[in-house]
């Protein structure tokens, strides 16, 4: 483990929050399908996440509650 080797794999890694807010997004416009084929895989999990995280806001700002 070196410091160069951080470094350039810190810029290859992908962008996680982008994943994230799709699935936030596409719980707001009524999307339920997730695009991201292989569920293990972690563009799909932080797609969920997002999706999720909206569904819950949703619930705590519901007028019902």
């Amino acid at each position: 483990y070196t410091e160069e080797w951080s470094m350039s794999n810190k810029f290859r890694s992908a962008p996680l929050k982008i994943q994230f807010q799709k699935g936030y997004q596409a719980f707001r416009r009524g999307f339920t399908r997730n695009p991201y084929l292989r569920k293990d895989d972690i563009q799909s999990r932080e797609w969920e996440r997002g999706f999720n995280a909206a569904y819950f806001d949703a619930l705590t700002h519901s007028p019902t509650r």
